[in-house]
């Protein structure tokens, strides 16, 4: 049986890594997912992974992604804020991009078709935070929001940035032998320790995509979307097969 096949029968979780402007990459693998069919239980993203797995979520398909974050210039979303010693950006410009991408009918994280949980690290409680409820534009930018670059965002009563700096893999939201699929962006991030409850996917050889390289984004999406369908069409670990049984 093909991981394909036993993706079709068992319930599964999919997760999406933190990684610098990695959603071109994450939309890729969520392509090829989409092109078999296969619709995970629930949907766990950070950073990167938030946002293309939210708007996929939220509805719109991998492809739409890959094409409206192949057009995202730096002028999209930079507004340098007064709080420069925080972060360069505000993040005003990013949330309305978020905004323009989402489906009619959605703004709030329980608004989306598919339950999605959006990682943040809370500021002040330093740890690592899922979001399931909430304006998705406002979960969005907080995950996104990488130090350095943009501001810490407010959300939810709680100032919070980048889910990464606490958990890039974002791997601590599962329950205890849930079942998941782990997209990892390997370049940010090594992949973890195999784990019989999880599948993990690390593509080598990714285009680094990045503010000034937004062709990059497109690049990536090609390259992961080829290199996923192949590893979803090879066949299934021996435990998982078991499982599936």
């Amino acid at each position: 049986m093909l991981r394909r096949d036993v993706l079709a029968q068992r319930p599964f979780t999919c997760v999406l890594a933190a990684g610098y402007f990695g959603y071109g990459s994450h939309a890729g693998f969520l392509a090829a997912l989409e092109d078999r069919g296969l619709r995970p239980q629930r949907m766990i993203g950070t950073s990167a992974g938030s946002l293309a797995g939210t708007l996929w979520a939220a509805g719109r398909s991998a492809y739409e992604l890959a094409e409206a974050m192949g057009k995202i210039r730096p002028r999209d979303f930079w507004d340098v804020g007064p709080l420069l010693p925080l972060g360069l950006f505000r993040g005003r410009k990013f949330k309305r991009v978020v905004e323009g991408l989402l489906p009619a009918g959605v703004r709030n994280l329980e608004d989306c078709p598919l339950p999605v949980g959006v990682g943040i690290h809370d500021v002040f409680r330093w740890r690592y935070e899922l979001l399931t409820t909430g304006e998705v534009a406002s979960a969005l930018h907080a995950s996104c929001a990488l130090p350095g670059l943009f501001q810490p965002a407010r959300v939810r009563g709680r100032w919070a940035v980048d889910g990464g700096v606490s958990d890039p893999r974002g791997l601590s939201a599962l329950e205890p032998d849930e079942f998941a699929v782990f997209h990892a962006l390997i370049k940010s991030d090594p992949l973890p320790e195999a784990s019989p409850s999880r599948w993990d996917l690390g593509v080598e050889g990714i285009p680094q995509a990045g503010p000034l390289k937004p062709a990059r984004t497109l690049e990536a999406f090609h390259h992961v979307r080829e290199a996923a369908s192949a590893w979803l069409d090879a066949p299934a670990p021996q435990p998982a097969l078991a499982a599936a049984e």
